[in-house]
């Protein structure tokens, strides 16, 4: 589990972990290194090693569940072969954010070949589901993908019930 860069994220995502456990064996919850040091930022570099040290690039049984920033990182792992899960859910993909650095994310996009979701806030202010949804189809060799509009104005994702439920069909079908 990826959560959001913000350090209010941290909650959160014990809290989505408690809601989707029952549905695994285990769940891991990746702490990223600037929640303690104080820095603003994530440093995405830093954080897939730290997933490649963890996991080794193995194939596992298992599923990702990412917000925001995590959802770029998980990416970025995926198409670098750090993680090998069979599925993945998004949740507030950040394309606001992707500026720069947008179509190296859908580079790594195109290199996965693993069913994903994502969930989309309406009028979420890093990216609307309908901001997403040209996004996603703007990168005309992704992989098929489910797009999931969810209602909200905010970068909060505390649909508790949906997530449950998007993340059991997702990864067991």
């Amino acid at each position: 589990m990826l959560s959001g860069n913000s350090l209010h994220n941290r909650e959160w995502i014990y809290i989505i972990r408690d809601v989707v456990a029952p549905l695994f064996d285990e769940c891991y919850v990746h702490e990223y290194a600037h929640w303690d040091s104080g820095k603003p930022l994530i440093d995405l570099d830093y954080e897939l090693a730290e997933l490649k040290l963890k996991y080794r690039g193995e194939d596992h049984d298992y599923a990702i569940f990412a917000k925001s920033i995590g959802s770029v990182l998980a990416v970025k792992a995926i198409a670098t072969g750090a993680l090998k899960p069979r599925c993945a859910l998004f949740v507030g993909l950040p394309v606001r954010s992707f500026k720069d650095n947008g179509q190296e994310f859908v580079d790594w996009l195109q290199q996965i070949d693993v069913p994903l979701v994502f969930m989309q806030n309406d009028e979420d202010p890093y990216g609307s589901h309908e901001e997403v949804k040209e996004f996603l189809a703007a990168a005309t060799k992704v992989k098929p993908y489910v797009l999931v509009k969810l209602p909200g104005k905010t970068h909060d994702y505390d649909h508790t019930e949906l997530l449950f439920n998007a993340m059991n069909v997702l990864s067991h079908g």
